[in-house]
């Protein structure tokens, strides 16, 4: 009887011991996933608040461009009049006036403090006083930056007896280039051909095309 009940207190103390040696390494392995997960979190928020941050820098790029290409368009980087005074034209149709004119310098030589040169349009349209206003607001809404210096109005009538408003505007576009004159290769020898037909003598350079004439006598 005695040595059944030592027996059974081996038993239940061997049950316990491994009850705790097991328990201890379940705790272990818990707190192993735990910290796993905590780190797992971690790593997320912190992709998160990459992904937040790239987003910011990604949209204040998209703004930035943006402005970049607005401005570009208000002020190009070649003065690109041609096409501003066909555009002005076509919003003088647009605006029920008749265009007349428009002529342009060059870029200005010495350019602002900003490095914008002027360019002075001097444009002439005519219509009713009301679509000439039109016309004048409509100028400010075009992508071009195009400002009005100054505006002459003189009336006639028409055939019809009609009050006709012929307006002179003065105004400026700007650039942030300049007209470059190409300069003459003198490296490059022209041809020079002497033809003589009777008393008079005919003296042609090329590429230059010069040509001299001189009547012997």
């Amino acid at each position: 009887m005695r040595r059944v009940l030592i027996a059974v207190l081996v038993m239940i103390l061997l049950a316990v011991a491994w009850w705790f040696l097991l328990g201890s390494r379940w705790n272990d392995r818990t707190e192993e996933a735990r910290i796993a997960l905590e780190q797992e979190q971690q790593a997320e928020r912190d992709l998160q608040r990459r992904i937040a941050a790239l987003q910011v820098v990604a949209d204040n790029t998209l703004e930035y461009q943006t402005a970049v290409d607005e401005l570009q368009r208000s002020i190009p980087v070649t003065p690109q009049m041609d096409v501003l005074i066909d555009e002005l034209a076509v919003l003088a149709e647009d605006s029920g006036v008749e265009w007349v004119s428009g002529v342009y310098s060059t870029p200005s030589e010495e350019p602002l403090d900003s490095g914008i040169r002027e360019i002075l349009i001097s444009m002439e349209v005519q219509g009713q006083y009301f679509e000439i206003l039109g016309y004048l607001y409509g100028i400010e809404e075009i992508d071009r930056l195009v400002t009005i210096q100054g505006i002459n109005f003189t009336s006639s009538l028409d055939g019809d007896g009609f009050n006709i408003i012929s307006a002179r505007i003065q105004a400026t576009a700007f650039t942030t280039g300049s007209v470059v004159v190409p300069e003459v290769d003198e490296s490059v020898a022209g041809t020079t051909t002497t033809t003589v037909v009777g008393n008079v003598t005919t003296t042609s350079t090329s590429p230059s095309s010069t040509t001299t004439t001189t009547a012997a006598g």
